[in-house]
């Protein structure tokens, strides 16, 4: 059985590659990009609170005052705990608030049960290749219907809308700001 290749090069085959029965690979991105979120609101603050390095931003003034406005206010703009409540329930402890706190849940077991059994796979030079893979393949499969099993109402409506939002306003700022254009005192 081979595994689909879902190469990623762009917004579109983004997409692509996490729709349908991969919503949770979306918020799995989403997850490990969080802090990104948390980065805009602090820029969103500081848009009031120091407004000189905003003097030129042509429509981006509407997003940014549209995402301090509505932080934890409205369900497409999740704050914090709101998308940590999401994570945790999907992918573990770890996904919780106390980022000290250790691995615990199904998805960091069978994550970590399918790297060691690839490891083991790949660094055995001599033994039974045959039964090491069929190990491969056993701990894939389990992954795999454990998150399959995720899917549903609250993948989608995560993936979709509330956490898709964010995405869709970090790429307007992105578009409209551009990536390079900061101000030279940024930050503060």
């Amino acid at each position: 059985m081979a595994i689909a290749d879902h190469q990623i090069q762009d917004f579109e085959s983004f997409e692509a590659a996490t729709s349908d029965t991969h919503r949770v690979a979306g918020l799995y991105f989403f997850y490990k990009l969080d802090c990104l979120i948390d980065l805009a609101y602090k820029v969103s603050l500081d848009f009031y609170d120091r407004p000189e390095p905003f003097t030129d931003l042509p429509g981006a003034n509407q997003t940014i005052a549209r995402l301090h406005a509505r932080y934890g206010c409205d369900e497409s703009f999740l704050n914090k705990m709101q998308r940590h409540a999401i994570y945790s329930a999907l992918f573990g402890k770890t996904a919780a608030m106390d980022l000290s706190a250790d691995e615990e849940g199904n998805f960091p077991n069978l994550r970590d049960e399918l790297i060691e059994a690839c490891a083991t796979f790949v660094e055995t030079k001599f033994g039974d290749a045959p039964s090491l893979r069929e190990n491969v393949r056993q701990k894939h499969r389990l992954l795999k219907e454990y998150l399959t099993g995720l899917e549903g109402d609250s993948v989608t409506w995560s993936r979709e809308g509330a956490l898709a939002t964010f995405r869709r306003k970090n790429r307007t700022l992105e578009d409209q700001c551009g990536r390079d254009e900061m101000p030279m005192q940024w930050p503060p």
